[in-house]
């Protein structure tokens, strides 16, 4: 069986990959602020899809303190380390709306109770 994909000529695609940082940190909260509002069940598709693509990407260092990226289908993000504190944990926030829908993204947002102290520092 073969897959093709088109490409849609009104949307800029990022040629040469993903971008790890940009997906998690903006197009994951906008995508829940507009499912909040709208409730589109398409926004839940591609949440569960990113959130697979995120378990092929990184790996859980043994300690707990973070993950290990693999950089190598990334354009423009070069981490290989996300630390499990954020400096702007608000920043990613808005992303666990999805969580009771895309249980598996509960692995890389955070918490209730790490947002709540991080909120009181």
């Amino acid at each position: 069986m073969t897959v093709q994909l088109t490409l849609d000529p009104r949307v800029r695609y990022e040629e040469t990959g993903a971008d790890t940082n940009y997906n998690f940190e903006v197009m994951l909260p906008e995508m829940a602020d507009v499912w909040r509002q709208s409730g589109d069940p398409n926004l839940v598709t591609m949440t569960r899809r990113y959130t697979d693509w995120l378990g092929y990407s990184l790996l859980r260092e043994p300690d707990g303190s973070g993950w290990f990226a693999n950089i190598a289908p990334n354009s423009r993000t070069s981490s290989r380390f996300y630390a499990d504190v954020r400096p702007d944990p608000e920043r990613t926030a808005l992303g666990n709306q999805f969580v009771p829908v895309v249980p598996g993204l509960a692995a890389f947002v955070s918490s209730r109770e790490d947002l709540a102290a991080a909120r009181s520092a």
